[in-house]
């Protein structure tokens, strides 16, 4: 009986030309991974596929997020992600089916909230110096540097002369402006130096006060 080899020659020169099937090379060109972008960001992804028997699939790349499930195709796409912690995925299957990938990891953060603004405090008087029995009118306008702020909490303290202290409460109007009036009387409130200070504070802003000094002479 003879012996038969493992392969005839043609089933040698058949089995060694069958071509083999590796899986795409795939790269993720950007961002780079471990990055870090603020919510809200618009984020521009790049990649490369190059199959070894068919050549360039960047065109067929599929990206994914672990959270956004798919995100965009091909080479190159920009895209806003959820906040959070993503793994980026870029595949791509070549004709033969073998699938080839790249992943990278990026960090979605919230954008922290704005700061919030520090009112301004104006208190004028409608005289330098008073006598016993005039009425001191005082204007407080609040704004936020720029504009005016209505609503906001006027609280006025008033030191007269002989120490005595007089508090107020007021609220600013829609031009930001809030008004007190106090009636002097010298043997209440003494001869010599007045301090008026107004504290304004609203939700959403830093407080802040402004005063004005007025004499009374007799």
């Amino acid at each position: 009986m003879a012996l038969r080899l493992p392969f005839t020659a043609w089933e040698w020169k058949h089995n060694a030309s069958a071509p083999l099937n590796n899986p795409p090379a795939v790269s993720i060109l950007a961002p780079g991974t471990s990055s870090t972008l603020s919510a809200g960001s618009v984020a521009t992804f790049t990649g490369t596929a190059t199959d070894p028997e068919t050549g360039d699939l960047t065109s067929k790349l599929v990206w994914t997020s672990s959270l956004d499930a798919q995100i965009g195709t091909g080479g190159s796409f920009s895209k806003a992600l959820s906040a959070g912690n993503h793994l980026i995925t870029a595949s791509v299957t070549d004709p033969a089916g073998k699938t080839g990938q790249a992943s990278i990891a990026i960090s979605i953060v919230s954008a922290p909230p704005p700061a919030a603004k520090t009112l301004s405090v104006s208190v004028v008087t409608d005289k330098s110096t008073y006598v016993n029995g005039n009425r001191v009118n005082l204007t407080v306008t609040v704004t936020d540097g720029v504009n005016s702020v209505s609503g906001a909490a006027a609280s006025l303290t008033l030191v007269t002369a002989s120490g005595r202290q007089v508090n107020y409460n007021a609220t600013t109007d829609s031009n930001g402006s809030a008004r007190f009036q106090y009636k002097l009387s010298t043997n209440r409130d003494g001869v010599g130096a007045f301090k008026a200070t107004v504290a304004g504070s609203k939700s959403g802003y830093n407080s802040a006060s402004g005063s004005a000094n007025f004499m009374v002479t007799r």
